[in-house]
């Protein structure tokens, strides 16, 4: 069906990959190619543009992989606008690809020893058998939030989640960079094989509820910087996420 050439011009209904039939003011149609934000900056592409949906209520896991996959060809970045992003499934990292959020570092208050509510890009996990995300080489996070909605605090003992990030069996991984992420309930935060190379860890906040980061008998020279465990970036939440 075709859209309204007003409805384009208002909405920005054309972002995105593909093609979109417009009704011009003038009768007829017309047949373009989409505009995303690809388009205007090189190398970079947004997640929304793959179909990943910022409400929370879709699975949003193919859309990151294909993002992250076309983004490999270029090294490119792929962006995560503000908003909950259900991912029920693994993304694998190629080698070269960053995925930047929008962060918003919870912050302990002063007089009470609460946490302000949680915004930005929030990546809500659920699966109990994999990992979300399968790093490789190359890679950098940063501005991003992970957060398990099931893993609740009324529980006697917390479920046993995968780590939030693992490697790729079999691949030595080198020179990856996780820069101002929140890890709000994780059980794992990082899981770092051997023979491992190089890797910063920089701006990391959260609450580990078993292991914050799992360094299994390094290779390389490995850069810790701002690191901020404490059970209050979970437990004392002034609202839900």
């Amino acid at each position: 069906m075709a859209i309204p050439y007003a409805r384009v011009v208002a909405d920005d209904l054309n972002l995105g990959y593909g093609s979109v039939a417009v009704t011009m003011p003038a009768g007829g149609l017309a047949t373009s190619a989409k505009i995303g934000l690809h388009t205007f900056v090189v190398n970079v592409y947004n997640v929304c543009d793959f179909g990943a949906d910022p409400s929370g209520d879709a699975d949003c896991t193919a859309a990151f992989q294909d993002a992250v996959n076309r983004a490999q060809a270029v090294r490119g970045v792929v962006i995560v606008p503000p908003g909950r992003y259900k991912v029920l499934g693994q993304i694998v990292m190629p080698n070269g690809v960053a995925i930047i959020g929008y962060s918003t570092h919870a912050t302990l208050q002063p007089t009470t020893g609460l946490v302000d509510r949680i915004g930005g890009s929030v990546l809500e996990i659920y699966s109990l058998t994999v990992s979300p995300f399968q790093y490789r080489s190359g890679n950098r996070f940063e501005g991003l939030t992970f957060y398990y909605p099931n893993q609740l605090r009324t529980q006697a003992s917390p479920t046993v989640y995968p780590a939030t990030f693992t490697f790729t069996v079999g691949i030595t991984a080198s020179n990856n960079r996780w820069t101002s992420c929140q890890f709000v309930n994780s059980y794992v935060w990082i899981d770092i094989q051997v023979g491992h190379l190089d890797c910063v860890f920089d701006d990391l906040v959260g609450c580990p509820l078993s292991i914050g980061i799992h360094v299994d008998g390094g290779g390389g020279t490995d850069a810790f910087r701002r690191i901020r465990m404490s059970y209050y970036y979970w437990c004392q939440f002034t609202d839900a996420i």
